[in-house]
């Protein structure tokens, strides 16, 4: 059955990121609305209500356990697993996106548990020769549409345990709740339900990255008056500025400050003094990277080992490459080591 598990896998990944991008698309609607917040509450109140009114006693206006252990004892028939896993989707949609307080770790355990039952369900109907059984689905859903959603299949793997007390089930659920994961983090780019939250607020943090240095802007680790040369400027000049600055690489500018390139030592050792008479911008061959004041120290990091380069000229914007400051791998540095201080050592 590790097959089928892998499929389902598969389908909830899909379906984790496509609900959590259909709640942020509802929270953008409803903060759209041009009314006040009571009325917005009471809507999403409202369409709730209206959903649990067909299926007052299955766990869509709760918490939803109770739900959950029908559709693992086998209770529940498949036209109402399906009701009820796609009528708590959207009653959690709406009544998060309108405002009311609320989480998404039980409702996620809902949908998964009974979606994944009627999804074992399908297969026994389909396959009645190879012994299947719903309930081993509906942990596995739970497991499969957690993982995907939030990121977090280990959780998921370890409470499975818990719920069965055993690990007969661990090879089936582990398959699906990566499956799941890999898949939505394909869709998400690395993100997940709760990052995305964060993301809409200018703050990007990505599961499995350095969390650290997402957290620290360029623009307060950058050098915001830098040592720079113009186009003009010969090789002879950045030799003789890396003797008197001690630096050993400089953004290269026009007349209008916008950054063309970078030079440094590398570019005039073993070069004939004839040869350092010529002006800079005949060097000016190499693919470099520039960095923007509204990345992270990691956005910046990751193009400097891109590039191999000592240092990040940051440039107002895509369109407008005027050099406004410099990061180097030091800065980076003496940041890191900053946040770490300020997070985890005691003074």
């Amino acid at each position: 059955e590790l097959f089928f598990l892998f499929l389902m896998g598969l389908l909830f990944g899909i379906l984790a990121a496509c609900w959590a991008k259909l709640l942020f698309w509802l929270t953008d609607k409803f903060e759209g609305i041009k009314a006040p917040l009571w009325i917005k509450l009471f809507i999403g109140g409202l369409s709730v209500g209206f959903i649990g009114m067909f299926f007052p006693q299955y766990g869509v206006l709760g918490v939803g356990y109770e739900g959950i252990e029908l559709a693992i004892a086998g209770l529940l028939p498949l036209t109402v697993l399906i009701l009820l896993g796609i009528g708590k989707m959207i009653a959690t949609s709406l009544m998060i996106s309108s405002g009311h307080s609320g989480g998404i770790f039980a409702p996620s355990l809902y949908i998964g548990a009974l979606l994944g039952a009627a999804y074992g369900t399908i297969l026994k109907l389909l396959f009645p020769a190879i012994g299947i059984n719903p309930a081993v689905y509906a942990l596995a859903g739970m497991a499969a549409f957690f993982s995907g959603l939030t990121q977090a299949p280990i959780n998921q793997i370890l409470m499975v345990a818990e719920l069965t007390r055993g690990y007969a089930l661990l090879p089936g659920v582990i398959t699906s709740a990566i499956t799941s994961f890999l898949t939505a983090r394909f869709i998400l780019r690395g993100s997940s339900v709760y990052t995305l939250k964060l993301e809409r607020r200018g703050i990007r943090i990505k599961t499995g990255r350095p969390m650290v240095l997402e957290t620290i802007p360029v623009g307060e680790i950058m050098t915001a008056k830098p040592v720079f040369v113009y186009k003009w400027n010969t090789l002879r000049d950045v030799e003789e500025l890396v003797a008197k600055t001690g630096h050993d690489y400089f953004p290269v500018v026009d007349e209008e400050m916008r950054v063309l390139g970078i030079v440094g030592i590398k570019d005039f050792l073993n070069l004939s003094q004839r040869i350092k008479t010529l002006p800079i911008e005949r060097f000016l061959h190499k693919e470099y990277g520039v960095g923007y004041p509204n990345e992270t120290a990691h956005d910046a990091f990751e193009k400097l080992m891109k590039y191999d380069q000592n240092l990040l000229p940051i440039v107002e914007s895509p369109e407008n490459k005027k050099l406004i400051g410099v990061v180097t791998k030091r800065d980076i540095y003496k940041a890191y080591y900053r946040a770490l201080q300020e997070m985890y050592i005691e003074e």
